[in-house]
């Protein structure tokens, strides 16, 4: 993930902080200050709280987004989208669906080697995962770990795929999520006389890409305080100051210097601060089963066939082979 499009939060502070240390400290702190920088070595440790800096996504139903469009134009929309609704925002779009795959979950065969119709019942429950994998191209952390909530689209919760209603999102380097499907069949398969029936239970999987885009309400005051590590941690100051006056410091600076930073916008009356996350997001999900049955006259049956299920009074089978 390019650097450009990502900002620590944490990292952000701290250089804050250490300037304002520089700003106010009085003799004997610069004293010390001097100290390590002359033997290279640490004696002043900061401390960051973020008790009062509140975090919040807030959430907005998209529908899908036609086939076609770009991540330009996804984003666009996104951010005008949550711009519109009156500050942070969360939208979920997803751009290009393919179409269904088939998986064999289940196959059996009966051979009815009778002079009447037999009945069988075939029974078997099976499971799938739906995934939904993510990566992110822009966003912020707070040191090496980011949270940011992702709703899940409503199109894949109306597919009762079993995903959850939203995820967090933890990782830069991206994230796999995986829910357990569970599909089951009970059904009375009717074999000629003289036949082989072939049954497997299919299921049906949809996979698809897209584009996310979630827009972070950040607001409140955050807190350093400065100990002497070489003195039992001793007190040296405290300070603190409006995460959006210390991001607004930084964005500035970061912009004299060539870096756009265009993912994060503020609002400097209200004490707020919008950073937005976007990323990639790729899933896969069953979305319906079948039982297919062929059957053919036993003649027609290769002698490679003779170990599978054979009964000459009907009868049911549980699971008897699987797929490979």
């Amino acid at each position: 993930m390019p650097t450009d499009d990502l900002v620590d939060l944490e990292a952000v502070v701290k250089t804050w902080a250490r300037q304002e240390y520089d700003a106010i400290a009085n003799k004997k702190q610069r004293k010390l200050q001097e100290k390590e920088r002359s033997k290279h070595q640490t004696y002043i440790n900061l401390t960051i709280d973020w008790s009062e800096v509140v975090f919040v996504d807030k959430a907005i139903e998209f529908p899908l987004i036609p086939d076609g469009r770009s991540k330009t134009q996804t984003i666009e929309n996104a951010t005008n989208a949550i711009q519109a609704s009156g500050g942070g925002g969360v939208h979920s779009g997803l751009v290009r669906t393919f179409r269904p795959s088939m998986s064999v979950l289940f196959r059996t065969k009966f051979k009815n080697m009778t002079d009447r119709q037999q009945e069988y019942t075939m029974r078997t429950e099976k499971t799938t995962k739906s995934a939904m994998m993510t990566e992110i191209e822009s966003g912020y952390t707070r040191g090496v770990e980011m949270s940011v909530t992702l709703k899940t689209p409503g199109e894949l919760l109306e597919a009762n795929a079993g995903y959850k209603r939203e995820y967090s999102l933890t990782h830069l380097s991206g994230q796999s999520f995986e829910e357990e499907l569970h599909w089951g069949v009970d059904s009375v398969i009717k074999v000629k006389k003289n036949h082989v029936a072939n049954a497997r239970l299919v299921v049906y999987e949809q996979k698809g890409s897209g584009h996310f885009v979630v827009e972070t309400e950040v607001s409140g005051r955050v807190y350093v305080t400065f100990t002497n590590i070489r003195d039992n941690n001793s007190f040296i100051m405290a300070t603190s100051e409006d995460i959006c006056t210390v991001l607004e410091e930084h964005v500035r600076d970061e912009r004299k210097n060539g870096r756009n930073m265009d993912f994060i916008r503020f609002d400097t009356k209200g004490g707020k601060v919008y950073i937005r996350t976007s990323g990639k997001c790729q899933f896969q999900y069953g979305i319906r089963q079948e039982v297919q049955v062929d059957q053919k006259p036993l003649g027609d049956v290769t002698s490679g066939d003779d170990q599978d299920y054979v009964s000459d009074n009907g009868g049911e089978i549980d699971e008897d082979e699987e797929e490979p």
